[in-house]
């Protein structure tokens, strides 16, 4: 994999877990903890996010194979998701392929809410995990699993400075700064599926190449 290839895995999956645009509900459901508190579940939300992100990588494709799914057919069908949650996005707001009302309420009443809603589904959500998947697949190497380990880690550590200077970022920032960076990422976002959905595509139709 050279730089250009790992620098364009990394702000795929940086845009699709959007650590920046999770920052409103994570001051919203952190809400009354002291900071201690806060870098607790912060550690434990990121260290969720990498082994989910992880397991993701390494067994994906084993579970498509599993359940005899075409890599084409889950190409279309993972850019579709993305394409989703991108135009979500761009409207300013998290998709709601990540969270709904009853999970952010439920998370509300939990001691912890590092792992759910978090780590799952709101960092590491159907999105990261189908574009881990389809990455599996295309960089099917040692060489290729290290290298997009190592992005996974770099956006993982993103994640985790991010969160942990959320309020600073939220007051200087504000709600406004936050949704034009969401709607960068979904821009980001939006251009990785639609590459997804027109490979799947060629690779279903090779004569429309």
């Amino acid at each position: 994999m050279e730089s250009s290839e790992f620098i364009k895995v990394f702000v795929a999956l940086l845009a699709i877990v959007n650590p920046i645009g999770a920052i409103p509900l994570f001051l919203t459901l952190t809400d009354g903890q002291n900071s201690f508190e806060q870098h607790r579940i912060i550690k434990v939300a990121t260290v969720s996010l990498f082994v989910i992100m992880m397991v993701a990588l390494l067994v994906g494709e084993f579970i498509l194979q599993f359940f005899g799914i075409e890599v084409p057919s889950f190409r279309i069908a993972g850019g579709i998701l993305i394409l989703l949650m991108s135009l979500s996005m761009l409207q300013g707001k998290r998709s709601d392929t990540k969270t709904n009302d009853h999970e952010k309420s439920m998370a509300a009443e939990k001691e912890s809410i590092a792992v759910v809603p978090l780590a799952i589904p709101l960092l590491g959500g159907p999105g990261a995990i189908s574009t881990l998947i389809l990455l599996s697949h295309e960089y099917h190497s040692f060489a290729g699993y290290l290298f997009i380990s190592l992005a996974i880690l770099v956006v993982c550590l993103f994640t985790f400075t991010s969160l942990l200077a959320s309020p600073a970022i939220a007051h200087y920032v504000g709600r406004p700064g936050i949704n034009i960076m969401t709607r960068v990422m979904g821009l980001l976002l939006a251009s990785t599926a639609v590459e997804f959905i027109s490979k799947g595509i060629l690779e279903i139709f090779p004569g429309l190449r």
